[in-house]
């Protein structure tokens, strides 16, 4: 089965949690997974150590290097991961920093494609 993940959450909510626990189970089934990280779910593919310095202290930073490593884990056992350059640049992620390794920037055109081809949808 082919499913299409849509990441609208950003690390450290609730609901992006479910998506990494969901992603995981997916991909051990051996489904095919494709994400497309939009709204707040950039921050989830945007490189930790590119963050802006954050009044929050280092929870904040340590948080980002967890989300690092899980999203890092979901990309080597085969999730297809896009972010989308739009949110990225709105929020002020996109200038000056990378995307995780296995990932890359897309494009609203990215997403339909995903969405055409896959058996599943899922909303996050």
């Amino acid at each position: 089965m082919r499913l299409a993940f849509l990441l609208t959450h950003a690390p450290g909510d609730q609901q992006y949690e479910q998506f990494a626990r969901e992603v995981a189970l997916e991909l051990e089934a051996g489904n095919v997974v494709e994400v497309f990280a939009d709204v707040d779910g950039v921050a989830a593919v945007m490189e930790a150590r590119n963050a802006p310095p954050s009044v929050h202290g280092p929870d904040v930073v340590e948080m980002f290097r967890e989300k690092d490593a899980r999203m890092q884990s979901l990309v080597g056992r085969g999730a297809r991961v896009v972010v989308c350059r739009v949110c990225a640049r709105n929020r002020g992620l996109y200038r000056g920093m990378e995307v995780l390794d296995g990932t890359r920037v897309g494009d609203l055109g990215e997403l339909s494609a995903m969405v055409a081809e896959a058996d599943r949808v899922v909303s996050r």
